[in-house]
């Protein structure tokens, strides 16, 4: 009975082991977070006004008035997050990983939404729809980061060991990207494997094998592009590919989005048309509100304003980075610059694909895109990065 006890006790905490509101938290990153929820939430109320008359019956504030509820939702758990530990969500790894990995496999046995047939990425309940691959993102950092850390010395041992922790990595990451990829989401598989990616690279590999990883996907890509109407080519595969290789593709056909994203920065010209005034949201660009709405911050804003935009977002990275940099236990450097990393290649994906540098891969724009899971697993990490702040500034951690 006495061991048992010992066993029992092991596994409990109080709440002095899940919160700490002590030490301040950043106020450069909390002020940059709320500067960017505005615009943010104001240029998607630009961008959406006439997608959302068409689409819910002259209601043209649904989609916006959608996500400030969202927002609000999320900045309350940003709040409560920003005083969890980051030893306590060290601690509930595999139980989050549980409940996310649930989800991506119960979301293949629900019904897609009407005209979205091939995509299974949303589960609805009591009239809210959550997407769990938004969810498996910072998932797959806490995972890794908990995994980089209790296995650093594996990470750091001899070639053996070091292949051992490199393959162990790798396999989790290409089975949270399979799972996603499986949903139809090409653009969250790809930011999987390069969660992964980065992840390893943080927890001490060497920059070599990145660069060689780069080298040969930079190869595949080309190769892919090269032979895109090869009739051995997945057809998932061609259907992305074609409109990106032959800019003459039929502009009502797949390439019609890319095609008016274009025509809207184009016309945006320096200084842009002013806000509210964009053409291209007035049903030429379809789903103004989503993947492409820095389309429509280009063509009312201009060249400058989205430079500013953009100069803001790096602002927020480096914010994060810094508190990375500052953490004093491996497992938080691991969280927050990995939470750093995700956040910056996700903002790099949309601008390419917005400009199209590379392929439509469909990726929101973290503050401005509509979605509700994934202004709440922004906001969510951003309270993760400021408990870290708040934990660097306490003299009691």
């Amino acid at each position: 009975m006495p061991q048992r006890r010992e066993k029992n006790a092991a596994f409990s905490f109080s709440v002095r082991d899940i919160f700490s509101f002590r030490g301040n938290v950043d106020g450069q990153l909390l002020l940059l977070t709320f500067v960017l929820l505005v615009i943010g939430l104001l240029m998607l109320y630009s961008a959406s006004y006439a997608a959302s008359y068409e689409t819910y019956n002259g209601d043209s504030l649904k989609i916006v008035r959608k996500q400030a509820i969202f927002i609000g939702v999320g900045l309350v758990g940003l709040m409560i997050m920003s005083g969890v530990r980051p030893s306590f969500i060290k601690l509930m790894t595999w139980p989050i990983i549980a409940v996310v990995g649930a989800m991506l496999i119960i979301v293949f046995f629900v019904p897609p939404p009407t005209g979205k047939e091939e995509f299974h990425r949303w589960i609805s309940f009591g009239g809210f729809t959550v997407q769990p691959s938004e969810f498996a993102k910072i998932a797959l950092v806490i995972l890794l980061a908990k995994y980089g850390t209790d296995y650093a010395n594996l990470i750091r041992g001899n070639k053996y060991q070091r292949t051992r922790a490199m393959g162990s990595m790798i396999l989790i990451g290409v089975t949270f990207a399979a799972l996603v990829l499986l949903e139809n989401h090409i653009s969250g598989a790809i930011i999987m494997l390069f969660i992964t990616a980065m992840m390893m690279f943080l927890v001490g590999f060497k920059v070599y094998w990145f660069v060689g990883a780069g080298v040969g996907l930079t190869a595949l890509f080309a190769y892919l592009c090269a032979n895109a109407d090869a009739d051995y080519m997945p057809k998932k595969v061609r259907d992305r590919l074609l409109p990106y290789v032959d800019k003459t593709f039929g502009l009502k056909g797949a390439r019609l989005q890319t095609h008016q994203s274009l025509i809207a920065i184009g016309s945006g010209g320096l200084l842009g048309r002013g806000f509210g005034e964009s053409r291209q949201k007035y049903l030429y660009l379809p789903e103004p509100q989503n993947d492409f709405i820095f389309a429509i911050v280009c063509e009312e804003l201009g060249f400058v304003g989205a430079a500013l935009i953009l100069a803001l977002f790096a602002w927020f990275v480096y914010r994060i980075y810094l508190i990375g940099k500052k953490a004093t236990d491996r497992f938080t450097k691991l969280l927050v610059m990995g939470i750093a990393g995700h956040i910056a290649f996700q903002v790099v994906l949309n601008i390419l694909v917005v400009t199209d540098t590379i392929p439509n891969t469909g990726i929101g724009l973290p503050f401005f895109s509509s979605g509700g899971t994934a202004i709440l697993t922004l906001l969510a990490e951003i309270g993760m990065v400021l408990s870290a702040s708040r934990s660097n500034n306490s003299p009691l951690t």
